[in-house]
């Protein structure tokens, strides 16, 4: 993710599965729903796989759980959906992790949770959501989340949204 570009509000029929996309906005404005609705559509639109990784970042408390629910759960996925593909080309399976803000570790176990979870797989096979509230997410100005420099994988794209009801 890089930090050293100023955060543009995008209207969410213009993303694309690419990389990673944080949603932010205020608690109740509806993340949740729009997520699912961004999935609805890259579906119809042919750009993700049918059966998206949904994974309620309030369940996680520490960092075995993170492993269990997101890491563990994600390899999985992946490896049926390349058994699945047979050669060819499968479409990218999408990763949401929803209420980032709720989870029960601390931001930096959070953010190095999943970076290593980023270097076990294919990141080029995933794309990743994530659905938190505005207050809690970090901006740049306070202050940078750690640094993924020299990770094998990294988040390829980022983007962010914020909308209204």
């Amino acid at each position: 993710m890089d930090y050293e570009k100023e955060a543009a509000a995008l209207p969410l029929a213009s993303l694309r599965p690419t990389g990673g996309h944080l949603l932010l906005g205020e608690a109740g404005v509806g993340k949740t729903n729009a997520l699912w609705h961004l999935y609805d559509a890259w579906v119809a639109a042919g750009l993700v796989a049918h059966e998206p990784l949904y994974v309620d970042l309030e369940a996680v408390t520490t960092e075995a759980a993170f492993e269990r629910r997101v890491t563990r759960r994600l390899e999985r996925r992946l490896a049926q959906t390349d058994a699945s593909s047979k050669g060819s080309a499968a479409l990218p399976l999408l990763c949401i992790l929803d209420n980032v803000d709720r989870c029960g570790l601390r931001p930096k176990a959070l953010v190095e949770s999943l970076i290593d979870t980023l270097e076990m797989i294919d990141s080029a096979k995933v794309c990743f959501l994530l659905g938190c509230r505005t207050p809690d997410w970090p901006s740049p100005a306070r202050g940078r989340p750690p640094s993924a420099s020299g990770c094998k994988s990294t988040f390829r794209g980022s983007g962010s949204a914020t909308f209204s009801p």
